[in-house]
């Protein structure tokens, strides 16, 4: 029977205990993915003005790209 402490009980058909209680191996496996489940973080950017520039670049970049037309040739001609 699991209750999720690391001790858990064989049982029969019946409910009764069938040996003495021992440490479960779910739960004792889970140990290990406490730490690969932490995800790595980097390091936050200095400068932070920077980001922002690119990114209104890259906005602006957009916005000159020419735009499909219905009827128009496709806009890689």
């Amino acid at each position: 029977i699991g209750s999720g402490a690391p001790l858990m009980v064989a049982v029969d058909e019946n409910g009764a205990p069938t040996g003495p209680a021992h440490i479960c191996p779910d739960f004792a496996l889970h140990g290990f993915d406490i730490g690969a489940s932490t995800p790595f973080l980097p390091k936050p950017p200095q400068t932070v003005s920077r980001l922002v520039l690119v990114a209104q670049d890259l906005v602006s970049l957009a916005r000159s790209a020419p735009r499909p037309q219905a009827r128009g040739p496709p806009t890689f001609l």
